[in-house]
């Protein structure tokens, strides 16, 4: 959303805007952020009902998360959290053993599996 007062700062070359739907306090866990954030855009990578097939292959949505800030805010913590643990599963399976710290790949492996 564009304000009255930053109309003149947006003409200036290279200043941009952005706008924050939600902004989360340091309180929060690695798991309220990926369920907010994450989990629904790994849900629209595999279809459903309600997403149109081509032929006989299914077609999702696209997706694209990236971690923006200065130096030091945690993003590679919150991507990628503490070290997860892959262990077999059984013939075929994987499962992954996820602690509260993990971050958001950890959890999206989880999610797919």
């Amino acid at each position: 959303k564009k304000n009255s007062s930053a109309g003149a700062e947006s003409s200036v070359r290279g200043v941009k805007e952005f706008d924050f739907c939600e902004v989360f306090g340091p309180q929060s866990s690695q798991n309220e952020l990926y369920d907010k954030i994450a989990a629904p855009l790994v849900d629209g990578l595999f279809p459903t009902d309600k997403i149109k097939l081509a032929g006989d292959k299914s077609i999702g949505k696209s997706a694209l998360l990236f971690s923006y800030g200065i130096t030091n805010a945690g993003k590679t913590y919150t991507i990628m959290g503490e070290e997860a643990k892959l262990e077999e599963g059984g013939k075929d399976k994987a499962t992954l053993n996820l602690s509260e710290n993990h971050g958001f790949i950890p959890r999206t492996i989880q999610q797919i599996l």
